[in-house]
């Protein structure tokens, strides 16, 4: 009854990568709050469990990723294993934030980690296996940058809901959960594409793609230095004496986020420079502009992030995919280290923000300075190179009939 709500492989992986993204989104937004308010830990005791969280997240998930890929995990099998896994996951968001003793709130948090790990690197592993060719491929990367900035903007109307009413996050992330299920049992309903057995791989088969150091780099740098002025923006403060305070901004990055999916192909690699580095100091540096100006360049920063985003997710899909075409089955390798990178620097860069952050505050505006430095470093690193986002295989390209079929 369920899959029939999604006709198309696209559409339930959507609503799966929808629903994860909902509780990822609250666990990354909210979790924090919780242990500070809630379960009354104090704010360095939160950063450091924060952090702890994220490091055995990442990487749990990197071994679940090697674990799939060295056991030439099929789609269907891991269609079938993401499905306890969700169900896990979906119990554990909830009760992360239904407990208020400090000690049962890590013992929650920390068996969600490693049930989230197994859904998220089977999920993501999907967005190689689903797609008929690299044009699919893109298209899945713009579903899955678009879906994971909507659901931020729903958790934190959510969250914004249940402060006014009083019910607290339960009820919400009861409905997330149930939600995860539902779509979990949704994409148990996949097709994979039909793909002829290729030859076999050569006898120095290695566990590592040549192209992926590069493209590790590039998502290191996504997760410390690019999102320096976002992750700044809700302690700024309106300059002008406007209302552009720093929630509204925050808000107008989140919508510009949202949009910049859809104009993935229209935009060169220079411009989308330009309007991250551009937007990014009439963001966050007193500057004196109208508050009109300042929600708009929220908008654009956050447009420019995003095709960031959508180029990097379409470049690691077609690396799982250009190494299934010549006989390697690594794509739980390659989401694993993904994802293990982005949970190790975004650890490294609330590291460095925290500083920042304190002095913002304080008004010494030499952190706004510093941070469009690492946002603009960031940004640089990402587009530099002759490939906008990742060098080409070190393995030539076979032909589509000898790819590894995936069902």
């Amino acid at each position: 009854m369920v899959a029939r709500l999604f006709p198309s492989n696209r559409a339930r992986f959507g609503a799966a990568h929808a629903a994860r993204s909902l509780g990822w989104a609250a666990v990354d937004l909210l979790l924090a709050w919780h242990l500070h308010v809630r379960v009354g830990l104090t704010g360095t005791q939160t950063g450091w469990l924060s952090c702890l969280f994220l490091l055995i997240g990442g990487v749990a998930t990197a071994l679940a990723g090697h674990a799939l890929s060295r056991w030439q995990a099929s789609g269907a099998f891991v269609v079938r294993i993401q499905w306890p896994a969700t169900c896990l996951t979906a119990i554990l968001l909830w009760a992360q934030f239904a407990v208020h003793g400090a000690a049962a709130a890590i013992v929650a948090g920390l068996a969600f980690r490693l049930t989230y790990a197994v859904q998220d690197v089977a999920q993501n592993m999907l967005a190689a296996m689903l797609p008929r060719d690299d044009t699919d491929a893109r298209g899945y990367a713009r579903l899955r940058v678009t879906l994971s900035a909507l659901t931020r903007c729903a958790i934190v109307a959510g969250f914004a809901a249940t402060t006014v009413t009083g019910d607290g996050m339960s009820p919400l992330l009861a409905l997330v959960g149930a939600l995860m299920i539902a779509s979990a049992v949704a994409l148990r309903g996949v097709t994979f594409p039909s793909r002829a057995k290729p030859r076999p791989a050569p006898p120095h088969n290695r566990a590592i793609p040549a192209a992926l150091a590069m493209l590790l780099l590039r998502w290191a740098m996504v997760g410390t230095l690019l999102p320096a002025i976002t992750r700044l923006l809700i302690f700024t403060r309106p300059h002008d004496g406007g209302w552009a305070s720093g929630a509204v901004l925050l808000g107008g990055y989140c919508l510009g986020t949202t949009l910049g999916p859809a104009l993935r192909g229209a935009l060169p690699r220079s411009f989308v420079v330009a309007i991250v580095v551009a937007s990014g100091a009439l963001l966050i540096l007193p500057l004196g502009i109208a508050p009109g100006v300042r929600i708009v360049a929220a908008m654009l920063h956050g447009v420019g992030v995003s095709i960031i985003n959508v180029r990097l997710w379409s470049a690691t899909s077609r690396l799982a995919m250009d190494e299934a075409r010549g006989g390697y089955r690594r794509e739980g390798v390659i989401f694993g280290t993904v994802i293990l990178t982005l949970h190790l620097s975004t650890a490294v860069s609330m590291a460095m923000l925290g500083p920042l952050i304190d002095r913002l505050e304080a008004g010494q505006y030499q952190a706004a300075l510093v941070s469009l430095l690492l946002t603009t470093i960031g940004t640089l690193a990402i587009a530099a190179g002759r490939s906008w986002t990742t060098a080409p295989s070190a393995r030539p390209r076979r032909n589509a009939a000898t790819a590894l079929p995936y069902g």
